[in-house]
């Protein structure tokens, strides 16, 4: 698998939200985003867009876990796609 999780099991963060913090996207997001993969986490929504994490599961959810210490589910969005085609806000 080229992109995302070697589980086949996807995350991605909310572009839109990532404006909210500036060290969020820079130190957190910036090694496992490398090719900058953007997929359309919210059909519909000008702000659906999403960056998809290419790391393994375990890291993906520690990330958006150290996220959710910071910010609840409706300010910074992340997302999870056992397709990559449905993404389920989480």
């Amino acid at each position: 698998m080229a992109q995302g999780c070697m589980t086949g099991m996807q995350f991605a963060v909310n572009i839109a939200d990532l404006t909210r913090d500036k060290l969020l996207g820079e130190l957190l997001l910036t090694p496992v985003v490398p090719n900058r993969t953007v997929v359309k986490a919210e059909r519909g929504r000008v702000d659906g867009g999403a960056v998809l994490l290419e790391t393994d599961e375990q890291r993906a959810r520690s990330i958006i876990a150290v996220i959710r210490i910071k910010w609840p589910k409706h300010l910074i969005r992340c997302y999870e796609s056992k397709t990559g085609k449905a993404w389920k806000r989480i």
